[in-house]
């Protein structure tokens, strides 16, 4: 809903509900086709740490559930969640997709011989999610599942051959899949499957919020795996963190508040915005008078330079090197508004190619206004001259560009920047670069992880640098196949005021990008 004026909104928190847990367990590994090794095993270890390291009130493991099984099961349960604040269903066992719409859960009785068989033979997601309806703050579907395709759907017409479905699950709902939609997962060699064994190791890990349990699994599959399998959580909580250690779930007393920052002595500018990036102007009312957006510190940076470079095999197997050589303008505009200024060139090499001139290169100037000294884009323009393989002729794209056009859910707290911070927020972009145009939604998760020495980064730096890491989902309303989720990362360098991609020099790190170094080559500080 967009606003013609600037409003101040009071938010009515509800009481906490009773902090009843509950947990529902359940293992298939006995398959009349294609059984599996783990899945008993996995739930029988999964049930023994949410009884015993979580400490939940009530947890029920079932393994090799027929359908009825599983219906009893979920039905008994649905009554044990009127009520509870935190609902848990973990399945390991088959799962697959029915047309990318649903997700289905595969009992051990399962006869699949045609398509139309899986609707009456499985269990839908979405009827699970039903069942879960009665929990306050959290329900949570973890599924270890579409280890495999589960069975050769006779006269197939739609894609039920692989992976499970995607999911936007409502409102204090989170589903958890051992590999990303439309993938499958690996059962494992060893006792657990990847993603249990890696669920086994976090998920009694205390002082961090689910989300970031579940981060810590997919880091762990991923690296397990070579990348083969990325679990994936979908959906989003509020501010506020939910911990499944009990030990965590009701602190005695509140953490104090952060330490505002001292009154900045150097006044903020108030200049007029530059009248050649469009911004909204609802969106720039709300910059100006959101608390998200409050105590911006000064900006002391003017220009900076910065390069990496990323090494790895072309499609055909060659050695390819990327080189990237970045100059950055900052002009500070106002309270936490700054404008940047960006010439980027890259060139694309193979360590066995003879010429002097690069396979491929690529200049570009890029011109944006951003919020929050440079973590919120409000408007750009860009252009770019190109040469995309040593065979090409050179291509020129001239003012492609972009308007957020909606930024909404803003939740937390940015400044003062501090280890711990954590907010989230949802933007939109309206894109302007002919048949390319369409409009994009990514919604963020961000959390201030870690801090560093700001000399780390480079010689001439001083003070600290905080580590913000933020995951985020990306849908398009056009190009359906351009939809992406992932993570992003940069640092805020207290004493420049700004938010910078970098990696830091000693000791050498890839916190940005793991494929690249991302090193800060000099600076020029100046307001």
């Amino acid at each position: 809903m967009r606003y013609a004026i600037c409003l101040v909104v009071a938010i009515c928190l509800a009481a906490p509900a009773e902090a009843r847990r509950v947990a529902l367990i359940i293992g298939n590994s006995g398959y009349a086709v294609r059984p599996l090794a783990n899945p008993s095993r996995d739930a029988r270890a999964i049930a023994n740490a949410f009884k015993d390291t979580l400490q939940f009130d009530s947890v029920t493991l079932k393994t090799d559930l027929t359908r009825q099984g599983l219906v009893d099961a979920l039905h008994v349960f649905e009554s044990d969640t009127v009520g509870a604040e935190i609902a848990v269903v973990f399945l390991a066992g088959h799962g697959t997709a029915l047309e990318q719409i649903d997700t289905y859960l595969v009992p051990i009785d399962a006869k699949l011989a045609r398509e139309s068989d899986l609707e009456d033979e499985a269990i839908s997601l979405r009827s699970v999610l039903r069942r879960l309806e009665g929990a306050s703050t959290l329900r949570l579907v973890i599924l270890d599942a579409c280890r495999n395709p589960p069975f050769p759907l006779a006269g197939r017409k739609r894609d039920t051959s692989r992976g499970l479905a995607r999911v936007e699950p409502e409102d204090n709902t989170l589903i958890a899949y051992a590999t990303k939609d439309g993938k499958t997962a690996d059962d494992g060699a060893g006792a657990h499957s990847p993603f249990t064994a890696a669920l086994l190791k976090h998920i009694g890990t205390r002082g961090i919020d689910v989300t970031f349990v579940f981060r810590a699994v997919r880091d762990d599959v991923m690296q397990a795996t070579k990348r083969e399998q990325q679990p994936h959580l979908y959906g989003t909580l509020g501010f506020k963190p939910v911990y499944l250690h009990r030990a965590l779930a009701h602190p005695a007393t509140a953490a104090p508040p952060a330490q505002a920052l001292p009154t900045p002595t150097i006044e903020a500018p108030n200049e007029p915005l530059p009248t050649d990036i469009a911004i909204d102007s609802v969106i720039l009312c709300l910059v100006r008078s959101h608390p998200f957006f409050s105590n911006a510190p000064p900006v002391f940076i003017g220009t900076f330079k910065s390069g990496w470079t990323s090494s790895g095999p072309d499609p055909a197997g060659r050695p390819l090197t990327d080189t990237v050589e970045r100059g950055t303008k900052v002009r500070w505009l106002g309270p936490g508004i700054i404008g940047i200024e960006r010439d980027e060139r890259m060139e694309q090499r193979y360590s066995r190619h003879t010429s002097k001139s690069p396979w491929a290169w690529r200049n570009e100037r890029h011109t944006s206004i951003d919020a929050a000294n440079g973590l919120i884009t409000l408007g750009y323009k860009s252009s770019r001259s190109q040469k995309l393989a040593a065979y090409d002729r050179q291509t020129s794209v001239i003012d492609t560009g972009g308007t957020l056009v909606g930024l909404d859910n803003l939740k937390g707290r940015v400044f003062p920047v501090r280890v711990g911070n954590r907010f989230s927020y949802e933007e939109t972009w309206q894109t302007s670069s002919g048949k390319d145009k369409d409009k994009e939604t990514r919604s963020y998760v961000c959390e201030v992880s870690r801090q560093y020495a700001a000399s780390s980064f480079h010689p001439s730096l001083t003070g600290v640098a905080y580590l913000l890491v933020c995951d985020y989902q990306a849908v398009y309303q056009k190009n359906k196949d351009a939809n992406n989720n992932g993570r992003t990362g940069q640092f805020f360098f207290e004493k420049l005021g700004i938010w910078i991609e970098a990696d830091p020099i000693s000791p050498r790190e890839r916190l940005i990008n793991e494929h690249a170094d991302y090193t800060l080559k000099s600076f020029t500080l100046a307001r």
